[in-house]
């Protein structure tokens, strides 16, 4: 628990921030509340979310919480910036 209170604390000093939700690891059953858990952290921390498609988060209770299409947001270099980018999933 001291951990992630710790990561907490950083993150919420972090002006900037970035979440980048990758794929999914493959096979792995689709939990809706890691996509909640995802949505609820980036508006806690005032933070954009950006994911891909085949990562679960921005569909069915998640839709229009994150912005969709990361891979190809990510290659045209169109990120916002930011201070800190907190990447989850799989490369």
């Amino acid at each position: 628990a001291a951990i992630l209170n710790d990561l907490a604390e950083r993150l919420a000093s972090v002006r900037r921030g970035l979440i980048i939700a990758g794929p999914r690891e493959l096979g792995s059953e689709r939990d809706p509340r890691y996509a909640t858990a995802l949505c609820d952290l980036a508006d806690t921390l005032g933070w954009p979310l950006v994911a891909e498609p085949i990562s679960g988060v921005g569909w069915g209770e998640t839709a229009g919480r994150a912005v969709m299409r990361a891979d190809a947001i990510l290659r045209a270099g169109t990120t916002p910036p930011a201070d800190l980018v907190l990447r989850v999933g799989q490369d």
